[in-house]
């Protein structure tokens, strides 16, 4: 998913409120599973072929491609861009981690207390989940083992691993001087044989890093050629129509949805809509909403056992929402103030991108 704050003068784009429809729109595509199993045919699949929680994340993706490399172009030094992102990831990540370990795990978990807090994954569950490389293999013992769909304790973490990657890419590409104009045709040059083997390698690991690098790429190519008047609404609506006939029909090309959907929220983003503007004041509770999604969702199907879809939608997306608007107040925005004021405090000589 795409993590990054948006910019001074952010106010005048529909970004933060997109976000939080895509965070909400993977909570949606996961109520299926987390109230009825994984045995039960899931709804929420786009034309049979596209899912909704993954075109989700294909749209955050896009986004970030923007932000991020808009956030690059913008350092005053690299050490500042990689602490702004990791400011953006860790202190809210670790903090849900943390509430996951110590207070959901106790109340949820199927084993007694003294087991429970005997096991070292809980100790360890945390620092996995922070460090990013491990967080897919981040675990707790027994917890909602009574649920319909009981081996998952927060699953969608695994796209912050691939989320991170992208940024890495976006670094080292910079720092080459690959994202500036007349050398960003060399990028995606290079840029296409590593997807090639990342989707298509013997390597099914690499296959995400391959599906997400699609949409933040042409994130990056929507930044790098916005004066050229690159959106255009009717070109996104006509990439839509070709992508989802193609997969009605039963012939579905990835790479062209992956660019349908991150084109036309890019569009969607910088749509003349005022009415939509005064969002930008609640607060941008996208990321605390994904990354508590799938626990709260947890929690209501052991709470209220034999949930139906529409029940675990109705009630696991407002409590998510307000799980992320908690984590933007408390955690998220203190952290990202904080940063800000300190590198106000260092001037540091502007770098060129």
């Amino acid at each position: 998913m795409s993590i990054e704050s948006l910019p001074e003068g952010g106010e005048q784009n529909h970004f933060t409120l997109l976000r939080l429809v895509a965070a909400s729109a993977v909570i949606i595509g996961h109520s299926s599973l987390l109230a009825l199993g994984a045995d039960t045919p899931d709804p929420f699949y786009l034309f049979g072929d596209y899912h909704l929680g993954i075109t989700a994340v294909i749209a955050f993706f896009a986004i970030s491609g923007f932000f991020v490399c808009l956030s690059f172009e913008r350092r005053r030094s690299n050490a500042e861009f990689v602490l702004a992102r990791v400011t953006r990831i860790l202190p809210g990540l670790l903090v849900a981690a943390t509430v996951t370990a110590f207070v959901v795990g106790p109340l949820f978990t199927r084993l007694p207390l003294e087991d429970y807090f005997s096991d070292w994954s809980i100790w360890l569950y945390p620092l996995q989940a922070a460090s990013i490389v491990r967080i897919m293999a981040a675990h707790l013992p027994e917890l909602f083992a009574s649920n319909p769909f009981p081996s998952g304790v927060n699953i969608p973490l695994w796209t912050l691993y691939y989320e991170v990657a992208c940024y890495a890419g976006l670094f080292l590409a910079g720092i080459f001087g690959l994202i500036r104009p007349r050398r960003f045709p060399w990028l995606v040059l290079l840029w296409v044989p590593v997807y090639a083997a990342a989707r298509y390698g013997p390597w099914p690991a690499l296959q995400p890093f391959a599906t997400f690098s699609v949409p933040f790429v042409l994130g990056m190519a929507v930044y790098r050629y916005r004066s050229a008047g690159i959106l255009n609404g009717w070109l996104a609506l006509a990439l839509l129509a070709v992508a989802s006939g193609l997969a009605f029909v039963g012939h579905g090309v990835e790479e062209l949805w992956s660019l349908a959907v991150g084109y036309g929220v890019l569009c969607l983003g910088f749509a003349k809509a005022p009415a939509l503007i005064a969002y930008n004041r609640v607060g941008d509770f996208s990321y605390g909403t994904y990354i508590y999604g799938f626990i709260v969702q947890q929690m209501v199907a052991a709470l209220v056992p034999g949930i139906s879809l529409l029940g675990m939608i109705a009630l696991s997306l407002p409590l998510a929402i307000s799980f992320g608007a908690g984590s933007w107040y408390c955690v998220e925005r203190p952290a990202i103030d904080l940063r800000k004021r300190r590198v106000r405090a260092e001037p540091a000589p502007r770098t060129q991108p």
